[in-house]
């Protein structure tokens, strides 16, 4: 399995997690076009917190690294990072990956 599909399941099981506190009718659905945060995203901003501190406890869990997705970095992209599943999962790559990269370099 690759690192981008492991994280794609991770961030699905913190979907489950938020779904789990949503009304009948308003889950969300476990696919990459789902829209999170935005105009056409299916979370207010309390959602958008309850799945990133989710998926960064997973992403923590599942490559044994501390990984924080709401940074300087991620709140000044032009293009927000939390507007669907497939951003947040490239985001989540490229976070996890200069992590990883950094800690290996500590060893």
């Amino acid at each position: 399995m690759t690192r981008e599909t492991v994280i794609l399941r991770l961030i699905y099981e913190a979907i489950d997690v938020v779904n789990e506190g949503l009304p009948p009718g308003a889950t969300l659905e476990k696919a990459p076009e789902l829209a999170l945060f935005g105009a056409e995203g299916r979370l207010d901003s309390l959602g958008l917190v309850e799945l990133l501190a989710e998926t960064e406890l997973r992403l923590q869990d599942e490559f044994s690294v501390s990984v924080s997705l709401v940074d300087d970095r991620a709140l000044s992209q032009r293009n927000s990072p939390f507007r669907s599943v497939a951003s947040l999962a490239n985001y989540a790559a490229a976070v996890l990956g200069s992590e990883l990269s950094g800690s290996e370099a500590g060893e």
